[in-house]
């Protein structure tokens, strides 16, 4: 569509009348469409069926509602003869050409959530650096798969791909991997490390999705911002300095999303997923004001670093979060 009609050449060159971006549904879109269907799911599992199936309506639309989403997801993706049992295969061969080079960039990207490099993408997939792959990427991100963005103080030929795609993401995480099916196989996943694991990871995923609305609970949307990633790996060469003939610093420190803002002020987003609110150690405290030392003193930023945590249901009150400045909870997402 892209290539032979909206950039066409040949003789459908400006004759597109009007061009319509469909995006996946928000958190409140879903809510709203539970609700005109008579669904009586609260927000906690309406947040576990956009983690898993994100915001396709054609996905929702297969949803009963007498069973739960737990339900409702195992029957779609885990039984035999499923309504999604193949999905994957499908859509990527009913998009594009050639679908196995896009699916091996897909596999690849899922394996690393801050995303990959182009050339980290080409090291691991075999797959050669011109440009058709720049037209894979493209389409990718405009099929809402992938993201790209540079990382905090990085050039553009350090730009990251980033994989997105909510149902593409619980697919190379519990679909893919599962060999044979069993019985209310989804609902015992539930009990497992692996399904809280993957609950931390997935909520990463729908906070991306929903920037505009932590910018509006952080009362930030009149003001220009950025947001993006950032990591640091220890220099390899013992005795290396950073510059300015700083100590070396030994650890290394990964931040999957910092706002950056233009009133001078750089929030560090902590986004935990819980099934209560969420309780700040003095530990995990601790590892807060080391990864935040490590971006400035690396950074070398003049802005307030300000910590901002973005939790299903709050945090605990304890002596470790009344020191945290800004808490956003699950609901704000709904906004």
């Amino acid at each position: 569509m892209l290539d032979k009609v909206i950039n066409s050449r040949g003789g459908l060159h400006n004759r597109v009348t009007h061009k319509m971006l469909i995006s996946p549904w928000t958190l409140k879109d879903v809510e709203a469409y539970f609700k005109s269907k008579d669904f009586s799911y609260d927000r906690s599992e309406i947040m576990e069926c956009y983690m898993a199936l994100g915001g396709v309506a054609y996905y929702l639309s297969l949803f009963e509602p007498e069973k739960s989403v737990a339900q409702n997801i195992n029957d779609l993706c885990f039984v035999r003869g499923a309504e999604l049992e193949g999905e994957h295969d499908r859509l990527f061969q009913s998009l594009f050409k050639n679908s196995t080079r896009y699916s091996a960039v897909i596999e690849a990207l899922s394996e690393k959530g801050i995303g990959m490099t182009r050339q980290e993408i080409v090291d691991k997939t075999g797959l050669v650096n011109n440009g058709n792959l720049s037209t894979l990427l493209k389409e990718l991100e405009e099929c809402d798969f992938v993201r790209s963005y540079s990382p905090f103080k990085k050039n553009a030929k350090e730009k990251l791909f980033q994989l997105i795609d909510q149902y593409t993401l619980f697919y190379h995480r519990f679909i893919k991997p599962k060999r044979n099916f069993a019985k209310n196989y989804w609902l015992k996943v539930h009990a497992t490390s692996a399904y809280s694991s993957w609950c931390g990871y997935a909520f990463e995923k729908v906070c991306l999705h929903h920037l505009e609305q932590i910018t509006d609970a952080l009362g930030i949307e009149g003001i220009i911002s950025e947001s993006c990633s950032w990591s640091y790996r220890p220099q390899q060469k013992k005795n290396d300095a950073i510059q300015n003939n700083e100590e070396n610093l030994n650890k290394g420190a990964q931040i999957d999303l910092l706002i950056d803002r233009n009133d001078n002020v750089i929030n560090v987003c902590e986004m935990k997923f819980s099934m209560s609110k969420y309780e700040i150690t003095k530990e995990y405290y601790s590892k807060i004001q080391e990864r935040i030392e490590i971006f400035k003193r690396v950074t070398k930023t003049r802005k307030s670093v300000v910590p901002v945590f973005i939790t299903s249901f709050g945090l605990s009150d304890n002596a470790y979060a009344r020191k945290i400045a800004r808490s956003i909870e699950m609901n704000a997402l709904f906004g």
